[in-house]
């Protein structure tokens, strides 16, 4: 991640495309879990079954889904990484309304109203009052 210093009216532009792409982040993290739990459900069941026929093509569509969402997740996260704009946790949701915003000693943190992502952007202070 770059250490670059963004104004408040920078901070504020980005915005608008931070939510977008956080947006399609989650959305791929949501289905990559979903995917998940469908084939540790069925691993399951096969465990406890001794074994069973399976549809390999249902599978294989859907572990391609999951594929396909996690190299769209990870663009996504680069490309907010080459912003300047560090992700802390996709996976752990905190909301504090529209983009509250609190100072932290690295920056000023904005938790998002999207379910589970909150950002860092280095450099960024309160402007003085």
């Amino acid at each position: 991640m770059s250490d670059r210093t963004f104004t408040l009216d920078e901070a504020q532009a980005l915005l608008p495309v931070l939510e977008s792409l956080l947006r399609a982040a989650i959305q791929a993290k949501k289905l990559m879990d979903e995917v998940d739990a469908e084939m540790q459900a069925l691993h399951h069941r096969i465990f406890l079954n001794g074994g069973m026929f399976l549809e390999v093509l249902p599978l294989a569509r859907r572990k391609g889904e999951r594929t396909r969402a996690e190299q769209g997740a990870k663009d996504a996260l680069a490309e907010i990484d080459s912003m300047g704009v560090q992700v802390k946790d996709l996976g752990r949701f905190s909301c504090v309304g529209s983009w509250g915003k609190k100072l932290s000693r690295t920056g000023m943190e904005s938790k998002t109203d999207l379910p589970g992502a909150s950002l860092l952007m280095r450099g960024l202070r309160a402007p003085r009052e």
